[in-house]
């Protein structure tokens, strides 16, 4: 009995604390791809519209500065 004691407060002594992190705590800012000049930007690279159809060559941008220069987000289904 003693010795569940002193291994309880031992251990309850020597763990370190873990923290949570909450999501709208983090500051993400994703890339986006964007083909040549277009206004549209997607959140895959692998859209259709960038693999087969950008023939100006695809670009990366993070998403806030794509919201700054007056791009959208794709509207169609991944």
């Amino acid at each position: 009995m003693m010795v569940n004691i002193v291994i309880y407060l031992l251990s309850a002594f020597f763990v370190t604390p873990t923290l949570k992190v909450v999501e709208s705590q983090l500051e993400v800012d994703p890339k986006v791809f964007i083909c040549g000049e277009s206004k549209i930007f997607h959140n895959d690279s692998t859209h259709n519209a960038l693999v087969s159809n950008c023939k100006s060559g695809v670009w990366t941008q993070k998403k806030s500065e794509a919201l700054d220069d007056g791009k959208r987000l794709c509207r169609c289904r991944y």
